[in-house]
């Protein structure tokens, strides 16, 4: 199996990048800090605290590749 170069390496994030995610981390942030304010402990809120983590992760790669979804790489930043 081949295995594209960007699953192991990581490019920094321009600084247009960098202000994104920065906008992305404050805003999960207070949405995070919201719903685990608000939702009752229990099994329901770990399991959405748990999704909006991964779609926040997500959203961080999604900010550092193409327009097209192609991952972002030395020869082609």
């Amino acid at each position: 199996m081949h295995f594209h170069s960007s699953i192991f390496d990581d490019l920094a994030p321009t600084a247009r990048q960098a202000e994104a995610i920065a906008q992305l981390r404050a805003a999960a942030r207070l949405y995070l800090e919201t719903v685990d304010r608000i939702l009752p402990d229990g099994a329901d809120k770990v399991m959405i605290l748990r999704r909006l983590r991964d779609a926040f992760l997500w959203s961080l790669e999604a900010i550092k590749r193409h327009a097209d979804g192609s991952p972002r790489t030395l020869e082609n930043p």
